[in-house]
Order: structure tokens, then C-alpha cells, then sequence
């Protein structure tokens, strides 16, 4: 049982979001560029209606039914549950700053 003022944090990876730089850069250099920085934006939603906005969640939703992945059952249970619950969602956006060669 919690005693009060207690705090309770807990941590987890999400492996899914894992991304690690590639060294090929070709298509840069040859264009005239030179990568100076890759900065991640990590973009957090709280509300279903605005991740749908950006992220278009009822759209591959649909595609996910019309591909065989969900049935249109299970499909709308999903986009209920988003609608209803409490909402998070995160996706980290890699911004890649380039400049031409001096």
C-alpha cells in the first residue's frame, strides 16, 4: 500500500525508437553539402485529435484494415480507446542541418 506523499518512477526503453547514424553521406557531399549537425526533436502528444493531425492515426488505421493487418472491429475499439483514455504518444523527428562546402 502507498504511503502518502510516496513517489513512484519508473523508466522504459522504447527499443522501436532506436536509431543509429549511418557514415554514408554521398548523397550530401555529392549535392555540394556538409552535414554540420543531426539534432532529434522529440514531439509529445497528449491529445488524440492533434497526434491524428500530425501523425495521421485514423488514416493508417483504415490502411492497417484495408491491408488485412486489423478488422474493422478492432480497428474501432482502437481509435475508441484513444479517443476515451488518457492520450500520449512520441515520435522524435531528426533534424539533419547541412551547408554548403567552404
Amino acid at each position: 500500500m502507498p504511503r502518502p506523499g510516496g513517489r513512484l518512477v519508473m523508466g522504459e526503453p522504447d527499443w522501436e525508437s532506436l536509431a543509429i547514424d549511418h557514415p554514408d553521406l554521398a548523397l550530401a557531399r555529392e549535392a555540394g553539402f556538409a552535414v554540420r549537425d543531426v539534432v532529434p526533436v522529440t514531439s509529445v502528444f497528449r491529445e488524440a485529435g492533434a497526434a491524428d493531425r500530425v501523425l495521421g492515426l485514423r488514416r493508417t488505421t483504415e490502411r492497417a484494415v484495408s491491408a488485412g493487418r486489423l478488422s474493422a472491429a478492432e480497428a474501432e475499439r482502437w481509435l475508441g480507446h484513444l479517443a476515451t483514455e488518457p492520450f500520449h504518444a512520441v515520435v522524435t523527428l531528426h533534424v539533419v542541418v547541412a551547408e554548403v562546402a567552404a
